[in-house]
């Protein structure tokens, strides 16, 4: 039966700049980040997600007109690794020789600002697509 009881937050160490630290996590990049916290961090929150509920009775809701998710980092890597999965699919990444893949192309995101966001291009990097953080602002 696992514990309710939730151990301190573990901060990953890395050394950015290539000089020796005394205990190197390995992480280079986002998804490493996500990996380490899933595995070292598992039950600790992540973020919380607003999001409009249908079923509220005006004024008496937790977060008024709004419910709330609490994402895990477990969860996000949950989250992430089945849209890395998706991404795959439907972006058809074959493996080239010896597991190699061809470099992607560049994939635009237009999306709300909500976790969805973040997984998206978290699970991009997973699958070396590139990922820029333009931030565009279209007006209807």
């Amino acid at each position: 039966m696992e514990s309710t009881k939730h151990h301190s937050f573990s901060r990953a160490r890395f050394d950015p700049l290539g000089r020796k630290v005394a205990r190197d996590d390995n992480i280079r990049s986002l998804p490493d980040l996500i990996n380490f916290n899933a595995e070292v961090n598992p039950h600790h929150l992540f973020c919380i997600q607003a999001s409009a509920r249908s079923d509220v009775d005006h004024g008496k809701a937790e977060y008024g007109e709004y419910g709330a998710t609490h994402i895990s980092f477990r969860s996000l890597k949950q989250a992430v690794d089945a849209c890395s999965a998706w991404l795959e699919k439907i972006l058809l990444l074959p493996a080239g020789k010896e597991g190699n893949r061809p470099k992607p192309a560049p994939v635009a995101l237009y999306l709300e600002s909500d976790i969805s966001l973040f997984i998206y291009i978290a699970a991009l990097l997973v699958l070396g697509v590139p990922v820029s953080t333009q931030i565009c602002y279209c007006f209807q």
